[in-house]
């Protein structure tokens, strides 16, 4: 689980556009864990993202003029390298990792629309990119049996707009929009 952000920039920057409330998100997946030596493993492996939220939002005058909302659904393959530490407890792992997300847009949809025109983000981009950096605690249940716990954040780094309307009201604006997580990680390694 976790919160799923957003950050819209418009140009010009004296425009009322905004990009909403933050929104709950879920990932899941798995990963595989490659020793390369003595507390560094390599990661990668799959992950689904069924909700990462777009939301637009246009006001003038304290008056909102037009919303907007779209759901985008993703496949994550991460690449990541992860520094691991069991200096602290017995039988704990706390480890730290970053790295780079490439993620493949599979479906999206308006979910929300307050305005009698039409969308104004009409395409997004099929790829985009994420960086990724988290923290958190490994416990060994057993000889091959652990679960772990921990936070981390990936941060869009390519606008997942593509195509939008280039004007509103006789007025030209450049909209790009970034998708964010936020995650609570817990899980169990084999």
């Amino acid at each position: 689980p976790g919160v799923a952000l957003k950050r819209i920039h418009v140009t010009p920057l004296n425009t009322d556009f905004s990009s909403g409330w933050p929104s709950l998100g879920f990932k899941g997946g798995c990963t595989l864990d490659f020793l390369v030596q003595d507390n560094l493993y390599l990661c990668t492996g799959f992950a689904y993202i069924p909700y990462q939220q777009v939301a637009l939002k246009h006001t003038e005058n304290k008056a909102v003029k037009m919303h907007e909302k779209h759901n985008l659904e993703y496949f994550q393959v991460p690449l990541l390298a992860k520094f691991c530490s069991d200096e602290f407890a017995l039988d704990t792992l706390f480890y730290f990792q970053f790295g780079f997300v490439p993620q493949l847009k599979l479906r999206d949809r308006n979910t929300d629309k307050q305005d009698s025109g039409s969308l104004t983000i009409t395409k997004f981009n099929n790829v985009s990119f994420s960086s990724l950096v988290g923290f958190g605690v490994e416990y060994d249940l057993g000889i091959s049996t652990s679960v772990f716990a921990g936070l981390s954040g990936q941060f869009g780094l390519r606008n997942v707009i593509k195509e939008h309307t280039e004007t509103l009201n006789n007025n030209s604006y450049k909209i790009e929009g970034f998708c964010h997580l936020i995650c609570l990680d817990v899980g169990m390694r084999l």
